[in-house]
């Protein structure tokens, strides 16, 4: 969460007369305090009261879950979704962000932070790059393209199936729209939602809007078709008769037009072959 534009409407959308109370959880990159420093240093410039809940190698202290419990704004990190998801579950954690989100509380983040929200998501979580003994025990991963994108179970906040990073190619090479699109065939009963990389979506009650970042590219080409050059945008996905149906969402509009329940979700078993590696 490191652009103005994304700390304002935050702020808006929290719309408290107090000094705001955001918990930051960067446990999917496993409570880097480098992380923790960069994602929330635009809410701590803007006077934010920022609690950083660590619980990627640890049990939650009861402080810790009362912060949740009494946070006007979640902000959850970027980085490996599978992971985080475990860990939220193995500390009840989850429950805890269901509970906030009832209550009216801002729930943000950005790729991971942002897939946790949705019943699920297209996922680089088998990224070696991003299992703990790259990022905590600095062990030298060898640069291996194979990795797969998984589909990942989030909380189901919302509905969907969310690609972050839609226009960006990941160090396996693969276009992550193209492998969108194999994903949606594998799971048709679902919505898909594709954000580009410097998109970011907009919920406010029954509303949402895309937040397009000036002076960034994205997938929308002028014409409205899918390419490189064009500006950031959002896309969706769904399966029909077999084939994948790919179109430009509006840029703002009521959020029933945008999202909708699932009519069947199918877990990847992938998750749990990734889960055996990355094991703490």
């Amino acid at each position: 969460m490191g652009l103005p534009e994304t700390c304002n409407a935050i702020i808006r959308l929290a719309n408290r007369s107090h000094t705001l109370k955001v918990v930051y959880l960067g446990t999917a990159t496993y409570d880097l305090p480098e992380q923790a420093t960069i994602q929330t240093k635009l809410l701590r410039e803007a006077g934010c009261i920022v609690t950083c809940v660590d619980i990627a190698l640890c049990d939650p202290e009861p402080d810790a879950l009362e912060a949740i419990a009494q946070a006007d704004v979640i902000l959850g990190s970027g980085g490996n979704t599978l992971f985080a998801m475990d860990r939220f579950a193995a500390t009840g954690v989850d429950r805890l962000l269901r509970e906030a989100s009832e209550r009216g509380a801002v729930m943000c983040g950005g790729s991971a932070g942002a897939i946790m929200f949705f019943d699920g998501g297209h996922s680089d979580s088998g990224d070696p790059t991003s299992f703990k003994r790259a990022m905590v025990d600095h062990e030298v991963v060898r640069d291996d393209s194979s990795w797969k994108y998984i589909r990942v179970s989030g909380l189901g906040l919302l509905p969907g199936l969310l690609c972050p990073h839609l226009d960006q190619v990941q160090s396996n090479g693969v276009l992550r729209c193209t492998d969108f699109e194999s994903m949606m065939l594998k799971h048709p009963g679902e919505l898909g939602i594709g954000l580009d990389h410097w998109a970011a979506l907009h919920i406010d009650g029954e509303h949402y809007k895309v937040i397009s970042f000036e002076g960034k590219s994205g997938s929308v080409l002028p014409d409205g078709s899918f390419g490189v050059g064009g500006v950031p945008g959002l896309w969706t996905f769904e399966v029909v008769d077999g084939k994948v149906h790919t179109s430009l969402a509006s840029n703002q509009g009521l959020l029933a037009n945008l999202l909708r329940p699932a009519a069947t979700i199918d877990l990847d078993p992938n998750e749990q072959v990734i889960r055996n590696i990355n094991k703490i």
